[in-house]
């Protein structure tokens, strides 16, 4: 069995707008001195992410996501990640 212990997952509310220009779904950019990620919406498309797991033979994922601070906040994230 492979176990992808890294997947990072995000709802489409906290991610830039549509698909990023090179087709990635995450990409690196500089800000002044300090290098930032961009994740796009594309990449809270769940089917999408099934598929590549499929492809690749990854079994089960483990999904992570950015800092939650409120209760709010992790029910969205909670029901997003179940749907």
């Amino acid at each position: 069995m492979i176990i992808d212990m890294e997947h990072h997952a995000a709802t489409p509310d906290m991610l830039a707008p549509g698909d990023s220009p090179s087709g990635l779904y995450c990409e690196r950019y500089w800000d002044g001195p300090k290098m930032k990620i961009r994740s796009y919406q594309a990449s809270s498309r769940v089917r999408e992410r099934l598929e590549f797991m499929d492809a690749a033979g990854i079994d089960m994922a483990v999904l992570s996501t950015n800092p939650l601070t409120t209760l709010e906040q992790c029910r969205h994230w909670h029901d997003f990640a179940l749907n």
